[in-house]
């Protein structure tokens, strides 16, 4: 249940950055959640990947280990700028706006977490 109310919160964000303009262009709130849920897929899988890279630097005397850090800083903007590729109607314009909206959204699902999740016993 927690999931999927930071899904929903990660995409009605969405959906008000781009209302307000900011990094991205959103067609409908639909297509804000339908993202919304992408990039977490997406996301998830990337900080696989990178442990498994970082994990495997033991075996390649480190070798790995850069990719597998890069991968880690920067699965959220990977997976943003990935994830409008699968939807129509959703629209970032470069990279470093994917790198900002990143940023800015993770901020924001903390603030919200704290908010409406901080209070667990």
């Amino acid at each position: 249940m927690r999931m999927l109310a930071k899904w929903v919160f990660a995409g009605l964000i969405l959906y008000f950055f781009s209302y307000i303009g900011w990094f991205i262009n959103i067609a409908s709130i639909e297509a804000a959640l339908i993202l919304s849920f992408v990039v977490a897929v997406i996301h998830t899988l990337i900080r696989v990947l990178s442990g498994i890279l970082v994990g495997a630097g033991c075996f390649t005397f480190g070798i790995s280990l850069i990719p597998g850090i890069i991968l880690g800083i920067l699965g959220y903007p990977i997976a943003l700028w990935k994830g409008q590729s699968f939807l129509e109607g959703v629209y970032i314009p470069s990279f470093l706006d994917a790198v900002v909206l990143s940023v800015v959204l993770s901020i924001s699902m903390e603030i919200i977490q704290k908010i409406f999740f901080g209070k667990e016993k």
